[in-house]
């Protein structure tokens, strides 16, 4: 029975050395994570090993970046293409700027000729029309 009792004492005695072994084991690892964060990392990782002065230096090392590049020299080219393909007339200099009086008379006399086929009524010509009509009883009688 004692040699039980002794087993069952080391037992418990392992548990509560390993939940111990295993809380500073996980304490450590947060210890060690949250000051990774406060170190500096090294330069090749952030992209500080050399200064950039064109976009080809900088996106040399990214695929993704020199396809998007092209993209930007096609999209002028196109641009340019476009500008020339839908451009307003340019500004051109008449020689002769002024009315050209003969054509507007022209125009004006056929305008009143025809409204003068329109508009056949007039006050004069039914006063007119009505003195003949006054005028032709009396002439008849005369004949």
């Amino acid at each position: 029975m004692v040699a039980l009792s002794a087993l069952l004492d080391a037992s418990q005695a392992l548990r509560c050395s390993a939940s111990t072994m295993r809380s500073l084991f996980l304490l450590l690892i947060a210890f060690v994570a949250s000051t990774q964060a406060l170190l500096l990392q090294p330069a090749g990782q952030l992209g500080l090993h050399r200064a950039a002065t064109s976009p080809a230096a900088r996106f040399d090392s990214c695929t993704t970046m020199s396809c998007r590049t092209n993209l930007k020299k096609e999209k002028r080219v196109r641009n340019r293409i476009n500008a020339f393909r839908f451009k307003k007339g340019g500004f051109v200099k008449r020689r002769f700027n002024g009315p050209d009086y003969a054509a507007e008379q022209k125009k004006a006399d056929e305008d009143s000729q025809f409204f003068s086929m329109i508009f056949t009524y007039s006050a004069e010509a039914d006063a007119a029309a009505a003195e003949e009509a006054k005028n032709a009883p009396k002439e008849e009688a005369k004949a």
